[in-house]
């Protein structure tokens, strides 16, 4: 293959060269700051209407005086060499002679009319010989028409077709450098066996490119630390419909093709990073590479999605994805073919939002299947505005995962969670954790019993703490990542510390018995539980430990419970505290109200919650006609608000407004009886 890097600076129509005579691009620019730039086979208009600027000196041989209007033209060769300048005169054209110079463009300087190299004269069609050229830097070309009268032209510059036209000569690509511009595929070719993505069902779909591999372009990169890419095109010319294709391949033999393995394919682009937006370029983001490992990327590109060809696209390789905002926690997002028992199945899977045909769309999360076939990989996803809490008290990351898979999985699965660092901020501060860096993070997963991605209704469900995660950022997006494997999938927050503990609380009830309080708890699993610690407030927010029981050891089935109060008040609150035998952490059971008279007082419903403003309550008193009050305590006890009323009270409506995000009890006072707490959180 003949094979020349393209590199062209500027902005301009561009038009295609064929056998027919074409139809030229613009004209030279009226001065050398203005020049037109030109790329290798690209036909552009020479024309002339009018005296000249200024007075060439005769460099070129049997010339006279040339009084004509000149025009400038600027050339970038990506190699080294001759090149050729091809002078045609088009049927709409009035022949004359132009006479061709050329001067190489110093830096923060005007051309030079002293400087001026004569390339020949072009009286007719012929070719004229430039060069010889030095590599990436630019060259001036001027054309100095014979008359003053109306003339005109074609120009074209031959000689160069892309060196990376297969992948034994890629262009390697910086990771983290600026898009590479102007490269085309106007010369490219098909090579024999080349892959085709449109074609190849490896990354779970048949046709992402929407059409068959035409005049390709190749470049490599090694992969950066976190193995996490952002493969972008760009169209170089502003406003351009340039429709690009991106295939990204792992490679064994780059000679070989059939030790190519497609890893993903982009057809049209939802969300570029650090380059502009236009749905006709590509964008693959990618995660689960090797670092250091070298990659090779695939490109294919055309003018409006027709069969002519495009020469520009710049093209780019950025340290980072961009997780996508896109929250839908209903319909969420999934990835098919996700096989590790399938050839060079055993890798990781992106699971995108995949907005249109042929577009990857955004990375939701990303899955590594082990050596099973899982099917279709499903995330749901849910970002709050603010941090979130248990009910246990706990605070968690905004960013709310449930990954699940259609068939079982029964070895180990890894995920990798995407977060930014304005989450992993405001988490820092609702847990006044300053200090804390990413490493800091632990992952909980959930088994609720409900499945979808709310954290709020798994309190009774299996928890796992997960402490064994990588947490790897990434360098352009403010992003990081958290990547750990567990048995199996299900609900994951992101928080500091320990999660909740390995423990599925079944009930936990209390009766009166005469003169004692009997308090019962059975559990449906339990792991390294040590021990229960029976607490007792007479407040509901203010706790005392009365007595504790011993675990009865590690079960799948649970075990069943009971503690006695033997000298109970009038009216009590009781809850377990349970920690494990691997940490000091603790976390609560629900709290059990008895009362040892008939007439008590509670908040029967508070809604809604979580709660921006207005609270309303429902409330059950003693008297139609006492006095009662609403009490909010904070979690360290504090007494924030409270608020009184008098007569017959069945309902209130509480104005939380300038309260602080977080998490809340509310009780109910009357005759010095005080209800059980009601658990709200304020957003």
């Amino acid at each position: 293959m003949k094979s020349t890097l393209l590199m062209v600076f500027g902005l301009f129509s561009l038009q295609i060269l064929s056998a027919q005579e074409p139809v030229a691009g613009p004209a030279g620019g009226p001065t050398c700051a203005t020049a037109t730039p030109v790329g290798c086979n690209i036909t552009h208009l020479v024309t002339s209407a009018g005296s000249g600027q200024f007075t060439v000196p005769f460099p070129c041989p049997n010339n006279q005086l040339f009084p004509g209007q000149e025009s400038y033209y600027s050339f970038t060769p990506s190699g080294a060499g001759v090149y050729s300048l091809v002078i045609t005169t088009p049927p709409f054209g009035i022949p004359s002679s132009f006479s061709y110079y050329l001067q190489e463009v110093i830096p923060n300087q005007e051309c030079n009319n002293n400087l001026w190299k004569c390339i020949g004269n072009a009286g007719g069609n012929i070719t004229l010989p430039l060069g010889p050229l030095e590599a990436n830097k630019t060259y001036l070309i001027m054309a100095d028409c014979s008359v003053t009268l109306e003339s005109s032209q074609t120009l074209r510059i031959s000689g160069c077709e892309p060196l990376n036209d297969f992948p034994g000569q890629a262009v390697e690509l910086t990771v983290n450098g600026s898009c590479i511009a102007a490269q085309s595929n106007l010369t490219a070719t098909k090579d024999p066996g080349e892959p085709d993505p449109d074609i190849d069902t490896t990354d779970g779909y048949a046709g992402r490119w929407l059409a068959s591999i035409n005049r390709t372009l190749w470049y490599s990169f090694a992969a950066p630390g976190s193995g996490t890419v952002t493969i972008s095109t760009e169209a170089y010319q502003t406003g351009l419909i340039l429709d690009t294709r991106v295939a990204l391949y792992q490679v064994g033999n780059p000679t070989d093709y059939t030790t190519y393995q497609l890893l993903e394919s982009d057809d049209n682009e939802t969300s570029p990073i650090g380059i502009n937006f236009n749905t006709l370029n590509a964008s693959i983001p990618y995660t689960g590479l090797t670092p250091g490992e070298v990659y090779y990327i695939q490109v294919d590109a055309s003018y409006g999605g027709t069969p002519q060809e495009t020469p520009y696209f710049c093209i780019s390789v950025k340290n980072c994805v961009q997780r996508t905002n896109l929250s839908n926690c209903t319909s969420g997002y999934y990835r098919t073919r996700v096989n590790g028992k399938a050839p060079g199945g055993n890798r990781w899977y992106g699971i995108y939002t995949q907005p249109a045909t042929g577009d990857l769309g955004e990375i939701a999360a990303a899955i590594w299947p082990n050596e099973q076939n899982l099917d279709t990989a499903f995330c749901q996803l849910r970002v709050f505005n603010t941090v979130q809490m248990t009910s246990s008290g706990l605070k968690y990351m905004p960013a709310y995962y449930r990954i699940y898979t259609s068939q079982p999985d029964t070895l180990p699965v890894e995920v990798r969670l995407f977060y930014t660092k304005a989450e992993f901020d405001s988490l820092k501060k609702y847990t006044n954790m300053p200090l804390a860096n990413i490493g800091d993070l632990n992952l909980t997963l959930f088994e609720g019993s409900i499945a979808d991605c709310n954290p709020s209704n798994n309190i009774n469900g299996t928890q796992y703490l997960l402490t064994k995660i990588d947490t790897v950022p990434m360098a352009c997006t403010n992003s990081f990542y958290l990547s750990a494997a567990y048995n199996h999938v299900g609900e994951f927050m992101a928080h500091f510390g320990a999660g909740p503990l390995p423990l599925e609380l079944r009930a936990f009830s209390g009766k009166n018995t005469g003169a004692t309080n009997l308090l019962l708890w059975q559990t449906t699993l339990e792991q390294g539980i040590e021990r229960y610690i029976i607490q007792r407030s007479n407040n509901g927010y203010q706790w005392e430990n009365i007595g504790s029981v011993a675990g009865k050891g590690d079960s799948n089935t649970g075990h069943s419970y009971s503690f006695e109060d033997k000298n109970p008040p009038e009216h009590a609150y009781y809850r377990l505290s349970f920690s494990d035998t691997q940490s000091s952490s603790e976390a609560y059971s629900n709290v059990v109200h008895l009362f040892r008279k008939d007439k008590y007082v509670g908040i029967e419903a508070a809604y809604p919650n979580p709660v921006t403003s207005e609270l309303r309550l429902q409330l059950r008193t003693i008297s139609d006609e006492g006095e009662i009050r609403v009490d909010i305590h904070d979690i360290a006890g504090r007494k924030v608000l409270e608020q009184q009323e008098t007569g017959i009270v069945r309902e209130m409506v509480l104005n939380l407004t300038n309260l602080k995000p977080g998490l809340y009890f509310i009780t109910l006072v009357e005759e010095q009886q005080v209800s059980v707490p009601i658990r709200i959180i304020k957003q």
